[in-house]
């Protein structure tokens, strides 16, 4: 194939994708310790495409989702997390969804710090999620790990696929926790 048809192929199937991406409802959304970002809950499954626009209008703040949802049938069975950046601190703001035209409930973050602020330090945090990463793609070949950015603080996140009877069993994600993680917890 040559390289322009691979070009025109590429950008068919974004086309196609996009073309079948519908607008997502917010069922809620969690605000961060700063005030900037949200965590919004959408009513969809694994969206395997998703665009987002976040609208400050002054007396709230308005979103709007779309996405494509896995396989062509998708699913509404499930939810998906999605963190977003403010433009400006929400400061107790209503936030509107444009999808339902209602507004979204919103709650506080209410995580705990993930390490013991009075022996650890942000670094010494992400030191070891980075260790916590290396060790659960060491530990198991089928891991794919990384560290993402969360409501508050960054995080891991692991993926694995399943087995031929839909199982999954990943015992290095507590060892790895136990030895890289569990420690800097008070």
């Amino acid at each position: 194939m040559s390289g322009l048809w691979r070009l025109v192929w590429l950008l068919g199937s974004v086309g196609l994708l996009a073309g079948c991406a519908a607008e997502v409802d917010v069922y809620s959304a969690e605000v961060s310790r700063d005030d900037l970002r949200l965590r919004l809950t959408l009513q969809t499954c694994n969206p395997t495409w998703v665009d987002t626009r976040v609208v400050d209008v002054g007396r709230r703040v308005e979103v709007s989702v779309s996405a494509t949802p896995a396989g062509l049938l998708g699913g509404g069975d499930c939810q998906h997390l999605l963190i977003v950046a403010l433009p400006e601190p929400l400061a107790g703001r209503d936030v509107f969804d444009r999808s339902s035209r209602s507004v979204v409930p919103v709650g506080l973050s209410r995580l705990p710090w993930p390490y013991d602020r009075e022996r650890f330090t942000l670094v010494d945090y992400e030191a070891a999620l980075a260790a916590m990463v290396a060790c659960l793609e060491a530990g198991d070949p089928l891991i794919d790990a990384e560290i993402v950015d969360d409501l508050d603080w960054p995080t891991y996140d692991w993926h694995k696929p399943r087995d031929e009877r839909g199982n999954m069993s990943a015992p290095v994600v507590s060892e790895c926790f136990d030895e890289h993680l569990e420690p800097l917890q008070g």
